[in-house]
């Protein structure tokens, strides 16, 4: 492979090859029966892709515990859904805003997916 790509980039380009001190190294990634050709080499997250093993609801509290479990289920392929219940008037909007932000940073690259924030103040008041 390695040859025969290296040849067509010399009759395509005219460029000299350098094998010991390259100018640019090209990746070539095959899929079925494409090939995609890059210069520059962004590693992702890792495991499956997102949205392989289904959706799943993700409570986020606002704590470390939620996205880094998020997160997890995500590199299994799971693609999530975030929910955040708040006790807005009764606490303030940092805490559903954090839990925005959150799902932003565990989304960033992944395209837009829902996040949905419950309130649960008027419930909360029954309970007491």
């Amino acid at each position: 492979m390695n040859r025969l790509l290296g040849a067509k980039i010399l009759e395509a380009r005219r460029w000299r090859v350098d094998l010991e001190n390259p100018a640019i190294t090209l990746h070539v990634s095959l899929i079925g029966t494409r090939a995609l050709v890059s210069w520059e080499h962004v590693p992702g997250r890792g495991g499956l892709p997102l949205g392989a093993s289904g959706k799943v609801a993700c409570l986020l509290s606002g704590g470390i515990d939620s996205p880094v479990a998020a997160y997890r289920m995500m590199r299994r392929g799971a693609l999530p859904v975030f929910v955040h219940c708040h006790g807005f008037p009764y606490t303030t909007r940092a805490g559903q805003e954090k839990a925005r932000r959150l799902a932003e940073i565990l989304l960033r690259g992944q395209g837009a997916h829902p996040f949905w924030q419950v309130p649960l103040a008027e419930i909360q008041q029954r309970i007491i």
